[in-house]
């Protein structure tokens, strides 16, 4: 069987943080409707199947306000003890542990939603929908299908019994059948064609053989021509090169004759440069003395011009230095502006620090009036929250009736006594609060104005600090007073040195003038020594380099020679008929060559593309087998799957409707002859979901027995379901006692207490199983949130 153990609940429904201990027998959980009882039950089967007993959101089961939801089960079959860890989450999966307890320590089993529903399944021995059927079918739901019409009766006890699991068995397989039939339709398509396809496989290969014989002769003639090709290219070559040979001596011959008779018109032109330069010697001779005088006036010119860049640049010292003297002189006007401002701060800053040294009392006063404030506001709280305590001892006694002192009721007389008295004390509260509100109200003043006073002193403490960096900033303005003077001193000294050389050298220019007079009569004699100079030194270059081109004319004459000796015996060995009759030969072997290759290319192209046309028949002739084969297997599977709905509507369903029917039918009859008022003769449900009942020896329609009748025979059917359909003696109770009158729950309590079940947990917002043995747990809400508190063992003799 299965024992709950423990439940730990955090933010799941209304539960915050909820951790219960579940006991073997009765453990029943009472509160008001709405106080979170029933959410107990389905937390215990959410946590064992992740699947919740109604149509409920998943967002619903996590708490308003918070992104996720845990459950934690700990549960005992015979053997060993278990632990599972649910968490659900707002936008993603749940997440699920299974864990076992082993030498003190808990390990893991297996974690996955799916994976722990199955893993419980098979340790308890029972499916999710059986067991939430049985052990956990809602009361509601059972007294639904005794109500409902006739034909949908049986589909209602199907899901209650588990017999649907076989109907959504048998529509998974025709679900199943169906996609194997589409697969057989699709592997049909694909085996279509192969005859076809091994006919031009076939066709193909003839005709590769045929490329590869012609392939093979065209090969044959290329290696003939190639042999053929060599020697007539090696004869044409030869040819070729005598051609050339004489054309490039023929070129060499006309570069000779022109280079002999460029270098004759040279020969002729340096003789006559030579001539005119014996007329310079003269020339030279005659003005060779203009030279050095020319040279000397310019030495004197360049001195002179040196002195008057030096007045330039003493110009521009003497301008700078009167800028910088601007400058200094504003200056020296905003630093007089500071030391006066200086004054101004230094007997401002002595008034401040008189204001701001008041700052530390007015703070200290600003303490004590806090303090006092906040001790009247206290002792206000107090005397309001004592006018508050009689208030509601006043509307106790009014409403209840019960003295406030002992909680006793007490007569009507006693009560208006208790009201008065409670009266005068409430209006001797209200003086002595309205007493400490004008106390608050003076001392409140006092802060205000004693506020603006600290307010006036910190912005001194402000103004005195800033006063203080300001002077501090303009100390050093009599510093620079002083060294503004000295810089003063010093420019106006340099401006006058400068000045003074100035004036020395305007008298300079007169020189200048003279000096370039001369030089000007001087130059024209100079420029015509320098030319006859150049010309003289000019007459050795010409003679040697007419020497020396005289050479090598002399040599071009005897290369012309040699190159007319070799271009006679080149002729005598070239012949241009043979050479024509030669390129024809060779452009005929070519030609055939080219077009044999492009015929072997031609074929080889062929044969490639019918080999890959042959790779992609024969790959798609293997997939068209392979399809064939896949045609028999999944016709066999469509027919085998079939064969399987055909069992399970005809053989299997009816079979463990009608062994499931039988086994909790008998045991019905028993529970409900304990539970009724009535003497029930005999009472049984068919494979319909009809039930017989005959009580006092007539047979009686359910639609005609009474509310209480009908809820107790709901509830014998759901015990009968529990007790007959799995081994697992655990039974979740819902408000059970809901349409029962007083007799009716007492059988109800008198049949439980007689029947040993290994663990019973009931939901109940009345006192019907006080009287029994068991575990209380107290539900309540407590702003918005379930609060739930063992109580102990309760009940029993």
């Amino acid at each position: 069987g299965c024992m709950i153990e423990r439940l730990i609940l955090k933010d799941f429904k209304s539960h915050k943080d909820s951790d219960i201990k579940f006991y073997p027998s009765l453990n029943v959980f009472l509160g008001e409707v709405g106080a979170g009882k029933t959410s107990v039950l389905e937390a215990i089967s959410f946590a064992l199947f992740g699947k919740y007993a109604g149509n409920v959101a998943k967002n619903e089961l996590i708490r308003r306000g918070t992104k996720n939801a845990e459950i934690s089960l700990v549960f005992s079959t015979n053997l060993d003890k278990y632990k599972v860890n649910r968490k659900i989450y707002s936008k993603k999966r749940q997440e699920a542990k299974l864990l076992i307890l082993e030498e003190s320590d808990w390990k893991l089993v297996v974690e996955g939603a799916t994976a722990v529903s199955r893993s419980i399944e098979d340790l308890l021995d029972v499916d999710s929908a059986t067991f939430l059927a049985a052990t956990y079918a809602s009361q509601s739901e059972i007294k639904e299908m005794l109500e409902t019409q006739p034909g949908k009766r049986r589909e209602r006890l199907d899901k209650l019994l588990g017999i649907d699991t076989y109907e959504k068995i048998w529509n998974n397989l025709g679900d199943v059948r169906t996609v194997v039939l589409d697969e057989l339709t699709e592997a049909q398509e694909k085996a279509s064609g192969f005859a076809i396809l091994e006919r031009q496989i076939n066709n193909l290969n003839v005709h590769l053989k045929k490329n590869k014989q012609e392939l093979k002769m065209l090969k044959s003639f290329l290696r003939e021509i190639e042999g053929r090709l060599q020697p007539a290219k090696q004869q044409l070559n030869t040819l070729q090169n005598l051609e050339q040979r004489l054309g490039q001596l023929e070129t060499q011959i006309k570069g000779k004759n022109n280079e002999i008779k460029n270098f004759s018109a040279t020969l002729k032109s340096l003789k006559e440069k030579i001539e005119k330069t014996k007329a310079s010697e003269k020339a030279f001779k005659k003005n060779k003395r203009f030279i050095q005088l020319e040279k000397d006036l310019e030495q004197e010119k360049r001195l002179i011009e040196t002195v008057l860049q030096q007045k330039s640049i003493l110009e521009t010292f003497v301008k700078r230095d009167n800028d910088t003297l601007k400058e200094i002189l504003k200056r020296r006007g905003k630093v007089e502006s500071q030391l006066e401002a200086l004054s101004v701060l230094e007997s401002r800053l002595k008034t401040l620090k008189e204001e701001k040294e008041l700052l530390p009392e007015l703070k200290e006063k600003q303490a004590d009036l806090e303090k006092k404030l906040n001790e009247l506001k206290e002792e206000a709280v107090k005397a309001f929250t004592k006018i508050e305590n009689q208030k509601r001892k006043a509307e106790r006694v009014t409403e209840l009736g019960e003295c406030p002192t002992c909680l006793q009721i007490v007569p009507e007389g006693h009560k208006e006594k208790i009201r008065r008295e409670t009266g005068k004390t409430v209006i001797k509260l209200k003086t002595e609060y309205d007493v400490i509100q004008k106390a608050r109200n003076h001392v409140q003043k006092l802060m205000d104005d004693l506020k603006k006073k600290i307010e006036l002193a910190m912005v001194a403490d402000k103004k005195y600090a800033r006063a203080s960096g300001q002077i501090k900033m303009l100390k050093g303005c009599r510093e620079e007073m002083t060294e503004i003077n000295v810089r003063i001193e010093g420019i106006k000294s340099s401006i006058g040195k400068n000045r003074k050389k100035i004036n020395e050298i305007n008298e300079t220019p007169e020189t200048l003038m003279k000096v370039t007079e001369k030089l000007h009569s001087v130059s024209a004699k100079a420029e015509v020594a320098k030319k006859a100079e150049k010309q003289m030194a000019a007459k050795k270059d010409l003679e040697a380099m007419f020497l020396q081109d005289k050479g090598i004319l002399n040599d071009l004459q005897l290369q012309l020679k040699e190159l007319k000796s070799s271009f006679k015996e080149t002729a005598e060995k070239y012949d241009p008929n043979k050479h024509r009759k030669q390129v024809n030969a060779v452009e005929i072997l070519q030609k055939n060559q080219a077009k044999t290759t492009e015929g072997i290319e031609r074929l080889k192209k062929s044969i490639e593309e019918d080999v890959s046309r042959i790779k992609l028949d024969e790959k798609q002739l293997k997939e068209k087998g392979k399809a064939w084969k896949q045609v028999k297997k999944l016709k066999k599977e469509s027919a085998i799957l079939e064969i399987l709905r055909k069992s399970l509507r005809e053989v299997v369903q009816p079979v463990m409707r009608k062994n499931n029917v039988l086994k909790v039918s008998h045991v019905f009859q028993g529970f409900y002859q304990e539970l009724s008022n009535d003497n029930i003769d005999y009472a049984a449900i068919d494979e319909e979901g009809n039930i017989d009942v005959t009580r006092n020896g007539e047979p009686s329609p359910v639609n005609s027995l009474s509310g209480g009748e009908t809820t107790c025979a709901a509830l014998a059917l759901r015990l009968a379901i529990c007790s007959s359909l799995t081994k697992n003696q655990l039974l979740l109770l819902d408000e059970p006692t809901i349409h029962l009158d007083e007799l009716y729950r007492a059988k109800l309590r008198e049949f439980l207490g007689s029947h040993n079940f290994e663990q019973l947990i009931v939901v109940t917002h009345d006192n019907t199983f006080d009287s029994l043995p068991a575990h209380i747990f107290k539900v309540e809400k407590r702003r918005g949130k379930s609060v739930v508190s063992s109580y102990g063992f309760e009940g029993g003799a």
